[in-house]
């Protein structure tokens, strides 16, 4: 389908590129103008494609080969895809190389003069003056060689002799071939009815190319005759033979009487006697209404075409561009750009909905150098833009923003606990790690800077412990963690939780830290008996914080040891890292 893809865009963009049609305001006028000109330079190339036929045959070639590509392309055939794409070039090359001597012929020819041409027409009285002369010749053993120009030029193809210009009369022909004449071996060169050059020297044939008994003017007709369009007639010194040569090919006239002697002059004129003169007439003015038609037919479908496919006029919509800024060298980063968007004039068809104004812009920073960078926003950096848009300006129209180099700090993590079930408290939140060294792309972070975590489910603690869970910290976009793997824009760390019952000044009982996956905490370890002489037992801590809360002991009550009375007023618990026994 991307044939008919490129063809409508195609279709769409020369439509639009197109003056307006009539039914904008345009005269009838213009319409004839058009006819007019276009029928005579359409009546030029048709006789060039009559005159040249190889250049025909090119043509048909060419639009055969582009019909069977399309067809492959639209039926997506696999197999015929690969093979149109194979031979596409080598047949294109073959077409060039096969058409570039009838394009040069017809480059040599393509003058005013010979375009716009009337050429004269060789009376009767001429072809007759012609004819009597070559049987003359035929009849004493003269050898003689006449060429016919036609449509291409002959003078470069051959060479030496006069250029004479003469009226043909059959003593001036036996005059200058006779053989006591200077000129008498060249060619005669007749051109519109008139001796043009005598003593010509034409191109010779390859030996391989001629038949038994041939002579040099026979070689040197056939060879003219493989370069040009003209006609030569050869009269046989040894045999007395007469023969036309024409397109490589050679007629041999017998028997050897007036009227094929005629005839052949005729052919070699241009003529075929009066009726064919009628035929030639009657090719021209088919010539002439097969243009007159086409023109016509064109004129007006093309204002057809171009009032189908002209697109309605834009309208001038502003439209607001993200940008996202590209290869940024490692170790620096954009400062003192705030906001990363503007506005972008573009216009559209008026038929856009307002939901597809969205474009994006891509800022590419690879050959910029650190320090001050000034931007100039151009069309080439909006990302996806519609063929039918066109991009009017930009505002602001230019960005100043400077390319710094990154800076190396230390932040602290900062875990947050959500509430704890009633009963309990928390006595300390420990993240491992607890500092992480970034590369800060910001002058915004300064050192003691911290990054809070995503809050930490406490719902599934239910008594005293010491809990090991996971903490997501987010990781803006604006600090890298070197060495650190990170999961998308979060970092995964431990936290251990040292939870209390909310009325107790005692450390938590001695727990296990639970798995990652688990929150469970470990049963408590009985408490070592008190030492000998004690008092009333008190709490005993334990608050090394290279191990967290190893447990909580106390003597149970008895008789001969009553359980102590707690005093009226206590104290609010003070922190856990200061607790010390009694």
């Amino acid at each position: 389908m991307g044939w008919i893809a490129s063809i409508n865009y195609t279709c769409i963009t020369v439509a639009q590129s197109m003056p307006p049609p009539l039914t904008e305001g345009s005269s009838p006028m213009i319409h004839l103008v058009d006819i007019v000109l276009c029928t005579i330079l359409l009546r030029v190339v048709f006789e060039a494609l009559v005159a040249y036929r190889n250049i025909l045959r090119f043509i048909i070639f060419a639009l055969i080969v582009v019909g069977v590509a399309y067809g492959v392309d639209y039926l997506e055939l696999p197999l015929g895809f690969w093979l149109v794409a194979g031979l596409l070039l080598p047949i294109t090359l073959i077409m060039i190389v096969n058409i570039m001597p009838e394009l040069r012929r017809l480059y040599q020819a393509a003058s005013v003069g010979r375009i716009f041409k009337v050429q004269s027409v060789a009376s009767d009285e001429t072809v007759e003056e012609i004819a009597t002369a070559v049987e003359e010749m035929a009849r004493q053993r003269i050898g003689a060689i006449f060429v016919f120009a036609r449509t291409d030029p002959v003078n470069e193809h051959i060479h030496g002799g006069e250029t004479i210009i003469c009226n043909i009369n059959k003593w001036v022909l036996l005059s200058i071939l006779n053989t006591k004449s200077p000129r008498h071996d060249g060619a005669v060169v007749v051109e519109d009815g008139m001796v043009r050059r005598i003593g010509a020297v034409l191109p010779l044939a390859a030996a391989e190319a001629g038949r038994e008994g041939w002579g040099t003017r026979h070689l040197a007709a056939l060879g003219l005759s493989e370069r040009c369009d003209a006609h030569v007639i050869v009269v046989s010194e040894e045999r007395g033979e007469v023969s036309l040569i024409q397109d490589k090919k050679v007629r041999l006239l017998k028997p050897l009487t007036t009227p094929a002697v005629e005839a052949a002059v005729e052919e070699a004129l241009g003529l075929v006697g009066s009726h064919g003169r009628r035929r030639v007439n009657y090719l021209s003015y088919a010539l002439w209404g097969l243009a007159f038609l086409s023109a016509t037919i064109g004129s007006f479908g093309v204002d057809y075409i171009q009032t189908a496919y002209r697109a309605q006029p834009l309208v001038l919509r502003d439209v607001e561009g993200k940008a996202s800024i590209a290869n940024i060298p490692t170790g620096y980063f954009v400062d003192g750009l705030r906001e990363k968007k503007c506005t972008i004039f573009v216009r559209v068809p008026p038929d856009t909905a307002q939901s597809d104004l969205k474009l994006e812009l891509t800022i590419d920073l690879a050959k910029h150098p650190p320090g001050p960078v000034t931007i100039n926003l151009t069309r080439e950096m909006v990302k996806n833009l519609p063929k039918d848009w066109e991009v009017d300006r930009f505002d602001p129209p230019q960005w100043t923003f400077i390319l710094a180099q990154s800076r190396q700090l230390r932040v602290a993590i900062e875990p947050v606990v959500s509430p704890l079930p009633p009963g309990l408290r928390l006595v300390s939140a420990v993240p491992a790690p607890d500092t992480l060294d970034v590369e800060a792309r910001d002058d915004t972070w300064l050192p003691g800077a911290k990054l809070a975590s995503t809050p930490i489910d406490t719902s599934s603690i239910r008594t005293p412990g010491v809990y090991t869970l996971k903490a997501t910290v987010p990781v803006p976009a604006t600090l890298s963690v070197p060495g650190v793997r990170t999961t998308g824009e979060k970092l995964t760390v431990s936290v251990k939780l040292t939870v209390v019952a909310a009325d107790s000044i005692t450390p938590p009982t001695p727990t296990f830290s639970a798995p990652s996956d688990t929150i469970n905490p470990a049963p408590p370890q009985p408490a070592p008996p008190p030492p000998s002489g004690a008092g009333t037992p008190v709490p005993s801590l334990n608050t090394n914080p290279a191990h967290g809360a190893e447990g909580s002991s106390a003597t149970a009550p008895s008789p001969t040891n009553p359980a102590p009375v707690p005093p009226p007023s206590p104290a609010p618990a003070p922190p856990m890292e200061s607790l010390t026994p009694p």
